[in-house]
């Protein structure tokens, strides 16, 4: 190995390495408050990495072992730092709440690292071999942290995600083995360009396998990204789990998870057949997600369960880029990977605020019920204050980057012949506004026989406002992130 290629996986290398050095230094030093700072060092320096490789003009030598393993480019270096972004934001977020699970510090911190490794890979993964390591190297961790708390609760969240994860991981494998039945190689390249030969001229014969395959691979994607019907593993998990590991399911999970889908969606599907609508098998699979996922959050008293459903339906939104990437237009095509870039780093941020805001009041509180945050208003402007701007931002209202989000993604969706589906997205934005605004009217309208003052250590309290000004901030100006969006999406057409 090069180095240009050390310094092209630098980052991975640097994460993995941390993970590995929080495991051995638990070994000799009893004193636990080294190890977030060993590992926000760790992140730290693999977020400027990122930014460095961004500008770098680094490439990848064509006679090197990762030519044909991952591809270096925009994309996959803007995903990375998002997922870096969001791993050092929740490390750092929730400093107070790890204490509850002090005994097993050294696990989480080291899992975590791990897990978000996988992801790192994933999003960059140019091989179908690779990317299902990457998916396993992502997902085994987070099982393992889901139960970190060893409640009965937790326990059970873990094994229904162990079950769920293992049986569309299988489907997934068996979706890349018929490709590379169909292709003879699992580059996503290459795919790309033999079946452009097998299905030229109007070929017909190999569309019931193309059917087959694009079947197992919208099945075993619909799992990692919670899209109905494949949604069932999800509430359960994000109530069982920690609440740091239920915002990293949300936030870097999900990134993850869109951009392979989104390689995938851009380079393979478009060239299996001409004949296979396969963008409006998409389209339905987002209305159903958005619908079911907004309509079970309305029901939902505790607040993770709520952002379970939530992600669902955010997970629905997504999807309209999807589909419309299915038009093949080149133009739309990198309008749709922009746009939804930029939605999920919105998302990222929303969420995150979300979760770590609630996570400060669970370090007195006894559980997540909404009821719970009556009064917050008043007994910690602050943390009401951040929650408050979340709940407006995933409701898709200005000035906050959720509603710069849904008008490019809904504007995309109009662009591609998508109207029906871009109703659909706009009803359900408004039917979510319910459950939101609810949890801001709980806390600045009623008001608690058991008021309490909540004490937020300062790491937490400058997550959640650096978070909060981002979310208005590129609500208000969102051009710089539209350009970086823009620059990746370019990157993925280059190799069409």
């Amino acid at each position: 190995m090069s180095i240009n290629d050390l310094l092209i996986l630098f980052p991975e290398i640097m994460v993995i390495v941390t993970g590995l050095s929080i495991l051995i230094i638990d070994l000799f030093i009893s004193n636990k408050r080294i190890l977030p700072l060993v590992t926000v060092l760790g992140l730290f320096t693999a977020l400027l990495f990122l930014i460095y490789q961004m500008s770098s003009g680094l490439t990848i030598d064509e006679s090197s072992l990762l030519n044909s393993a991952i591809v270096f480019d925009q994309f996959g270096i803007l995903y990375k730092f998002i997922i870096t972004f969001c791993s050092l934001s929740i490390i750092i977020g929730s400093t107070g709440f790890t204490k509850s699970f002090n005994k097993f510090s050294s696990e989480f911190y080291a899992l975590m690292l791990f897990s978000t490794s996988g992801m790192m890979f994933l999003s960059s993964a140019s091989e179908l071999i690779f990317l299902y390591l990457s998916i396993e190297l992502t997902t085994l961790p987070l099982i393992a942290l889901s139960a970190i708390h060893k409640t009965s609760k937790s326990t059970e969240s873990s094994l229904k995600f162990l079950i769920l994860a293992a049986v569309s991981s299988a489907i997934l494998l068996y979706g890349i083995v018929l490709l590379y039945g169909l292709t003879g190689t699992t580059d996503i390249q290459l795919i790309s360009s033999t079946l452009t030969d097998l299905f030229k001229n109007g070929e017909t014969k190999y569309i019931p396998i193309a059917l087959i395959i694009i079947t197992l691979i919208v099945t075993g994607f619909g799992f990692k990204i919670s899209a109905v019907p494949f949604q069932m593993w999800t509430p359960d998990v994000y109530e069982g789990a920690p609440i740091p590991i239920t915002t990293f399911l949300s936030v870097a999970s999900k990134t993850a998870a869109f951009a392979a889908l989104i390689r995938i969606s851009t380079l393979i599907f478009p060239n299996l057949s001409q004949d296979i609508s396969w963008g409006q098998v998409i389209a339905i699979i987002s209305a159903l997600s958005m619908t079911v996922g907004n309509f079970s959050a309305i029901l939902q008293n505790s607040f993770k369960r709520m952002m379970a459903y939530s992600t669902i339906a955010h997970a629905g939104y997504l999807l309209i880029g999807i589909s419309a990437i299915s038009v093949g237009v080149s133009d739309l095509i990198t309008n749709s990977i922009s746009t939804m870039t930029f939605y999920l780093i919105g998302y990222c941020l929303i969420n995150m605020t979300a979760f770590i805001s609630v996570m400060c009041i669970l370090n007195t509180i006894e559980n997540d019920s909404i009821k719970k945050l009556s009064g917050l208003g008043k007994s910690s402007p602050m943390i009401a204050f951040c929650l408050a701007i979340s709940m407006v931002a995933l409701t898709g209202l200005p000035p906050t980057i959720g509603f710069i989000g849904k008008l490019y993604l809904f504007s995309v969706g109009f662009d591609s012949g998508f109207d029906w589906l871009v109703l659909i997205a706009l009803l359900n934005s408004v039917i979510a506004a319910y459950y939101y605004l609810r949890v801001v009217k709980v806390m600045y309208l009623e008001t608690s026989s058991k008021s309490k003052v909540f004490s937020v250590s300062l790491m937490p309290k400058i997550t959640i406002l650096s978070l909060t000004i981002f979310i208005i901030l590129f609500g208000v100006i969102p051009g710089p992130i539209v350009d970086i969006t823009i620059n990746a999406a370019e990157s993925i057409s280059i190799f069409r």
